[in-house]
């Protein structure tokens, strides 16, 4: 059964909705993570979690894909990601690979109304 979540996106008071799997990784040897994906059109965001804290606050290493309503192999390389805490980008050392935590979904598109998104595998990729 492929993973789906579907749901309504509301802008007011928020205007994000995530789903995240905490999962160990040493993924150094990787260039990135690979996602099958089919969707409602929508910019959605991977999140990859090393774990690394500034100032107490979680760091998010983050960047966006699009969707389609065919299924469509993304490939997000690690050298992609930003790095920022509440959306906002900070400078921090760079994602320590051997040591992930957990991997996120996130709709933070800006656009009230409807969603969907289900994710065939991710998994990491070497070039």
């Amino acid at each position: 059964m492929t993973p789906t979540s579907t749901g309504t996106l509301v802008t007011q008071g928020g205007g994000f909705t995530s789903v995240r799997a905490r999962r160990d990784a040493d993924l150094r040897d990787a260039t990135g993570l690979e996602l099958l994906v089919r969707g409602s059109g929508r910019q959605f965001e991977i999140e990859v979690d090393d774990g690394l804290l500034y100032f107490g606050r979680s760091v998010s290493r983050r960047t966006s894909f699009p969707s389609a309503a065919e299924w469509t192999l993304i490939r997000v390389p690690f050298s992609s990601l930003q790095s920022s805490i509440f959306g906002q980008r900070v400078n921090v050392a760079p994602i320590n690979l051997s040591r992930i935590v957990g991997v996120g979904i996130y709709i933070a598109d800006g656009q009230d109304g409807d969603f969907s998104l289900e994710i065939d595998h991710i998994r990491a990729y070497t070039d």
